[in-house]
């Protein structure tokens, strides 16, 4: 029995689910151009009914199904709706040009089979957590170009400033192994004027240091001072007290 062009403006497809794992199920979805008043939506098809593990590898097939037509994007809107967004608005009537001829006299679309599930979806979870030998290999040859023209850049960088004087007339000294701009030696001038100010301020430290080492010898010298002042006085005392007491006027 054929099915009617359309229902409710919907075109019906029949379409065969799970053909691979034993019977199949025949199973209708419907389309219909997407109405909108934005005119850059003319060519969007508007699918329901459609199964509830559908991914958008399953309308791409679709759509290679209804006179291979190529999508842009698939919108999931919710549950078994869909919007599929072709490239333009002669590849969304010719889709649907296809769907209208679709009845149950013409062999069925067959479906995709769904995703995985069970332990295979751990499996297929747990490989995508890698990157691809080949993918990871031309990453690092990306990479190591990279690198290297960034390498060449500073070296021409560096043979730019060996021949470049600066304001004091001096010229850039540049080594052999110099990798790095940054690295290049200062001029005379600079060293020289660097090495007096951290000589002078070494020689301000020590004055300080020096000072302060002094107070600490006087400050010793004071209480060790103190100490035996103190010592001689509490041994006169004591030497007085012993002669009270031998003294005895009767």
């Amino acid at each position: 029995m054929a099915l009617p062009e359309q229902i409710s403006g919907y075109f019906p497809v029949p379409i065969k689910v799970g053909g691979s794992k034993g019977e199949p199920i025949y199973h209708i979805i419907y389309l219909r151009k997407h109405h909108s008043p934005n005119k850059a939506e003319d060519s969007t098809v508007f699918a329901v009914n459609l199964p509830l593990d559908t991914t958008p590898k399953c309308l791409k097939h679709l759509c290679q199904s209804l006179g291979g037509v190529n999508a842009k994007e698939f919108q999931h809107s919710y549950g078994h709706r869909w919007q599929i967004v072709l490239v333009d608005k002669s590849a969304c009537n010719r889709l649907l040009s296809k769907a209208k001829a679709q009845t149950y006299k013409s062999e069925p679309i067959t479906w995709p089979d769904p995703s995985p599930s069970g332990s295979q979806l751990y499996l297929q979870r747990h490989l995508e957590q890698y990157i691809d030998q080949d993918d990871l290999q031309a990453r690092v040859d990306e990479d190591m170009i990279k690198f290297s023209e960034e390498e060449e850049q500073k070296q021409q960088e560096l043979e730019r400033m060996a021949s470049k004087i600066d304001d004091d007339g001096f010229t850039m000294v540049v080594g052999p192994k110099t990798k790095d701009s940054d690295a290049i030696a200062p001029p005379p001038k600079m060293i020289q004027d660097e090495a007096l100010r951290s000589s002078k301020k070494r020689k301000k430290n020590k004055e300080k240091t020096d000072f302060y080492r002094f107070q600490l010898r006087e400050q010793k010298k004071n209480e060790m001072n103190n100490l035996l002042r103190r010592f001689q006085q509490d041994k006169e005392k004591v030497r007085e007290l012993r002669e009270k007491r031998r003294f005895k006027p009767y």
